[in-house]
């Protein structure tokens, strides 16, 4: 009949598929940076170190369908805060070694809970996606309470080769198809320091709670 009203417009929608977006060439992209390295460690019998190279892998994720350029600065700025992030980690596990353990705890949550502010700022001021800071506190914290599998400047130089191999996939992204031509788009809004202070205060309470539960 004519003129009948669709009950479930939304549901609809939700089914659709929309365009293709080549989605699999990012995601191949991100499971080369992880994979790779992986493979690394079984050929020379050092699986152990798998949790300083998955975090450092996280870099690839970041600034999906971006121009080149824009893409690798970003994943470049996150690869650095990767690496500064599982060296934090590594230290306090190291530092774990040698205090009662309710100390490590409790040091461990407070700078967890720091970073995940900190982190959650830069990326918003720098206007990176995805936005928050999830990963940089996984990083922290998952390598902060896992028992140390190396010293802290392997493990920073783990992470980091990982990350700079994921900023190299990056650019080679665009002879694979990735490519995102024209120009950089405009810069991220200016982001008032109030709304810095709030947004840092809310992602390191968020933080505290979850590790305080």
């Amino acid at each position: 009949m004519s003129g009948t009203v669709d009950p479930y417009p939304s549901l609809k929608r939700f089914l659709r598929l929309g365009p293709s977006r080549a989605d699999h060439l990012p995601a191949f992209r991100i499971t080369a940076g992880l994979a790779v390295p992986l493979i690394c460690l079984l050929l020379i019998g050092r699986i152990d170190w798998a949790l300083y190279v998955g975090f450092g892998a996280f870099t690839g994720i970041f600034s999906r369908g971006e121009p080149t350029r824009l893409r690798a600065r970003r994943q470049a700025l996150m690869g650095v805060i990767l690496t500064l992030c599982v060296t934090v980690g590594a230290t306090i596990a190291s530092i774990g070694e040698h205090i009662p353990a309710v100390a490590e705890l409790w040091i461990s949550l407070v700078v967890t809970s720091v970073v995940a502010g900190v982190v959650a700022v830069v990326v918003r001021v720098r206007g990176i996606r995805p936005a928050g800071s999830l990963f940089a506190v996984f990083s922290v914290a998952a390598v902060a309470s896992a028992p140390p599998a190396a010293s802290i400047p392997v493990a920073a130089l783990l992470a980091g080769s990982v990350a700079a191999l994921c900023v190299v996939l990056g650019i080679l992204g665009q002879w694979l198809g990735e490519a995102h031509h024209g120009q950089d788009p405009a810069p991220p809004a200016p982001v008032p320091w109030s709304a810095r202070w709030a947004d840092a205060g809310l992602f390191a309470a968020v933080a505290f709670a979850a590790g305080a539960l």
